[in-house]
């Protein structure tokens, strides 16, 4: 017991002296830029940082409404790896007028990003030609609170109005918590151009396991490509987004029927892959969405399953995946 004791004692000493370890450097956004612009290698990385608004420097990283103020594009052509950079929310320029400051605004990004670990970032009307990756896990779950507290910057991720010409991967899981953070995620009005004819990562992938609100609404998929939704936090809501060619799957992994969901006014032109946990009355799906039908996820999986044995392929699942349209005819028909 005295063993067990000191390992547990040993393992808290630790964890703290980590936490408080971090110590986060300060930029503002034209800093940020700055540096990103005179960086020398290929590939500008960056860790443990604070992007704070200047309001002398940042002016272009602002919106008039909803537009940015920026007229022609900030080109980046160098690959963008961030990792537990959070980003202060944006602040009205006055009381008075439009003018929010605090956003990453009409930039076009030439080469992949990755942004790993950030409670909070705003893009708009930004062009990404090559693969996205944002995301968190693990111990990142467990600083979400703490950065609101002694930063004061609230957990929010607004992604509005941009293009993304070869996928992306949005992927949280906090799924060791007990409590599900209350994150805020806003995915609107864009465009996800998907095609995994040439390569598997040309998709698009909404996860939030234990993690937040997600809204979702008024996106484009183009295919042929798969789109998938998993998610187990707050809520999730899907709706007047258009898939065209696109497999869409769509999850809710919570049991807890007070979270809200629904799936409402969207166009598909595909079979959807669907699977509920813990539904309710007031959680609405309009069945006139699915104009191609539906497949339920767990009967889909089994018959994937089964058929892994038969095909000669060594079991891959990407490949019954990839051939699910012709797969799924059999299916209707077992």
């Amino acid at each position: 017991m005295k063993k067990q004791l000191t390992i547990l004692v040993l393992l808290f000493v630790s964890t703290l002296a980590f936490t408080q370890d971090i110590n986060y450097k300060e930029y503002s956004y034209s800093e940020l830029f700055k540096l990103i612009e005179d960086e020398k290698d290929s590939i500008f990385e960056l860790s443990d940082a604070l992007i704070l608004i200047n309001r002398q420097t940042d002016s272009l990283f602002m919106l008039d409404g909803d537009k940015p103020i920026r007229q022609k594009p900030l080109v980046i052509s160098k690959e963008i790896k961030l990792d537990r950079v959070h980003f202060e929310n944006p602040i009205f320029r006055s009381n008075q007028g439009k003018l929010r400051e605090g956003f990453l605004a009409n930039i076009h990004f030439k080469k992949a990003v990755s942004i790993r670990n950030t409670a909070t970032i705003f893009i708009v009307d930004c062009e990404f030609d090559d693969y996205v990756n944002i995301g968190g896990s693990g111990f990142f779950c467990s600083q979400v609170n703490t950065v609101e507290n002694m930063y004061g910057l609230k957990d929010r991720i607004q992604i509005l109005e941009s293009i993304f010409k070869n996928g992306l991967r949005f992927f949280f899981n906090c799924n060791y918590q007990d409590d599900i953070l209350n994150t805020q995620v806003e995915i609107s009005g864009n465009e996800f151009r998907i095609n995994n004819q040439n390569q598997e990562s040309t998709i698009a992938t909404f996860v939030g396991h234990q993690f937040g609100d997600f809204m979702i609404s008024r996106n484009s998929f183009h295919g042929p490509g798969e789109v998938s939704f998993f998610h187990s936090g707050n809520g999730l809501w899907l709706y007047g987004n258009t898939f065209k060619n696109a497999n869409a799957t769509i999850r809710k992994l919570n049991e807890n029927t007070d979270v809200s969901f629904d799936i409402v006014e969207n166009q598909f032109d595909k079979s959807v892959l669907l699977g509920f946990s813990g539904l309710k009355k007031t959680h609405s799906i309009d069945l006139k969405q699915f104009k191609e039908g539906f497949k339920l996820a767990n009967a889909w999986s089994s018959y994937l399953y089964a058929l892994q044995d038969t095909l000669n392929d060594n079991g891959n699942a990407y490949f019954l995946y990839r051939h699910s349209d012709s797969l799924y005819t059999i299916f209707q028909n077992t």
